[in-house]
């Protein structure tokens, strides 16, 4: 991706209060402190690659702010805006610091999606999550948002289109696994629509 030397020198910072927070908070696995660019910052930019950063996302089980925070962070369109969902006290207190410093178009729900009010979730253009459930799980998360005309991209591991074919056991789905850019053997869940199965 061509950013900005801004955006990027945003994106290393944040890297570094990733690393400097896991240290202390445990956000992401102690064996990937050494990888975190690579792995989890490159890795998430790459969605960019799938949707235009316009619009209202929602980000589940967002963690460390991976791939909502990347993507806030990325976006440089007024007419965008990211929610973090994250029910965990400590990463929220995270990603809260993390949007003010940096001054993102983005809040923190402190919260589960499935806790979400019905009138919460009606109007996002896309929903995201990294790591997060088996996709079969989490598409009965998502549906409610799904549901409204919201695009998923759900990025997977190695075990994406096994995770596929279990999930069309009891959902309709409408869209394709994409490969990843950046991790080899992962892919991005790109769900269009999805309807569950009678």
């Amino acid at each position: 991706m061509d950013v900005s030397r801004e955006t990027f020198e945003r994106l290393k910072s944040y890297e570094g209060d990733v690393i400097s927070w896991s240290a202390k908070k445990n956000l992401i696995s102690k064996g990937d402190l050494e990888t975190v660019w690579s792995r989890h910052i490159l890795d998430c930019a790459q969605l960019a690659t799938f949707a235009a950063l316009d619009g209202r996302w929602i980000d589940l089980g967002s963690g460390a702010g991976l791939p909502g925070v990347v993507l806030a962070l990325l976006a440089d369109k007024s007419g965008f805006h990211m929610t973090l969902c994250e029910p965990n006290g400590k990463k929220a207190s995270f990603l809260r610091q993390v949007c003010y410093r940096y001054g993102l178009r983005a809040n923190v729900a402190k919260t589960r999606v499935e806790d979400m009010h019905p009138a919460e979730i009606q109007d996002f253009d896309f929903v995201t999550a990294r790591a997060f459930q088996p996709l079969d799980r989490l598409m009965t998360l998502a549906y409610p948002i799904l549901a409204n005309d919201a695009r998923g991209l759900f990025m997977k591991g190695e075990g994406a289109s096994d995770e596929w074919d279990e999930a069309n056991a009891d959902w309709v789905l409408s869209g394709e696994l994409h490969p990843a850019i950046v991790s080899t053997g992962s892919s991005i869940a790109v769900i269009d629509a999805v309807q569950r199965r009678s």
